[in-house]
């Protein structure tokens, strides 16, 4: 009775150790960097993680809380932030300029090439989010109705 109750315990600790190391082997090694996220991927994670706790972003985050996870509206392209500049320069009046929740548009302006991610949106504003080719957010914006 003795050994098989010292067969157990040992059989216990033996798993217990094992159990502190990987379930399965590591998919990389320590040098690999770690996959690379889509941009929508990206604007989606920053949005749940830090863009939604934001002050600025609360009258819109209904909207945007909606139209960033709408995958089969948002459209992706890679474009400078010269044009990028002209078409909210172009669109968005004095009065309108709160609608730039996040960046400004001299630090856009400065980009030579930038990732466009937009939603036009269905009846009403859409936005538009600019990444840098480092991933960082550069700028966001609502997209006036009209």
């Amino acid at each position: 009775m003795k050994a098989i109750f010292a067969l157990l315990i040992w059989i216990g600790l033996f798993h217990l150790h094992a159990a502190e190391g990987p379930i399965s082997p590591p998919l990389g090694g320590a040098d690999e960097a770690p996959p690379k996220l889509s941009p929508v991927t990206r604007l989606q994670t920053m949005w749940r993680t830090d863009l939604s706790k934001r002050d600025v972003f609360k009258p819109h985050k209904q909207l945007l809380s909606q139209q960033i996870f709408e995958s089969e509206r948002i459209v992706v392209r890679e474009i400078t932030g010269e044009e990028a500049f002209k078409r909210i320069d172009g669109t968005l009046q004095a009065t309108e300029r709160s609608l730039i929740l996040t960046g400004d548009l001299a630090a856009l302006r400065k980009q030579s090439k930038l990732t466009e991610i937009h939603n036009p949106g269905t009846f009403g504003s859409g936005f538009s989010a600019y990444l840098a080719p480092d991933g960082s957010l550069i700028l966001l914006w609502v997209i006036p109705e009209g």
